[in-house]
């Protein structure tokens, strides 16, 4: 008997796009061997199914893209259903990038649900996508890491050359090289990737 795999991709993350051609080459390459679900979560928190030879573009500009909207139930029976039909998968991938794919939020509604799901599980989600927590357990476990310390609203000394990276979040986005504590504030000011708070650490020359 085949195994029904469900692929989930996009999100209301800033690397929406690059989940989808993720999602996409993950439903490619297991139609090959498996029945493949493909579930797309749009930028604005909606969820949809959608054709398993949908390619990046349409994802533009094809309105069809829409056309199966997906509802949550959370009664006796809860997960995805079209209309009153509730769709089953032996286990999800999951394809999203950043956000709330990543940081634990997917994997907590994943278990509710009650779907087998690839990658980690909520807590550790949580602490990955958390730097600083995630460098505090490694410090402790005895592992070498770069030292990290929390940006506060208060005088930081910075001498020398620190990179500033969001706390939460993926990939490289919002990383930047600073030099000095004026510029630390206004970037962390100025920008919503520093909201939930930013963490620096020492630039390592020729690494």
């Amino acid at each position: 008997m085949s195994k029904t795999i469900g692929v989930v991709f996009g999100g209301p993350s800033p690397e929406h796009d690059i989940s989808i051609l993720t999602g996409l080459q993950s439903v490619r390459i297991l139609s090959k061997k498996y029945d493949v679900i493909a579930l797309y979560w749009s930028k604005n928190n909606e969820w949809y199914l959608v054709d398993n030879e949908y390619e990046s573009v349409d994802f533009l500009s094809n309105k069809k893209i829409y056309k199966n909207k997906l509802e949550m139930k959370f009664n006796d029976d809860p997960g995805f259903y079209q209309k009153r039909k509730k769709l089953h998968f032996d286990v999800l991938i999951n394809a999203c990038h950043g956000g709330p794919g990543e940081d634990g939020s997917l994997q907590s509604l994943l278990n509710i649900f009650r779907i087998k799901y690839t990658g980690p599980d909520q807590i550790s989600a949580q602490i990955c996508m958390d730097k600083y927590a995630f460098y505090t357990v490694m410090k402790e476990n005895g592992l070498p890491v770069i030292e990290k310390k929390l940006v506060n609203t208060e005088e930081m000394n910075i001498d020398g050359n620190y990179v500033l990276k969001p706390r939460f979040g993926g990939s490289s986005i919002g990383v930047e090289l600073i030099n000095d504590a004026p510029t630390v504030q206004k970037l962390i000011t100025n920008s919503d990737l520093y909201s939930q708070g930013a963490v620096i650490e020492k630039y390592l020359e020729n690494s």
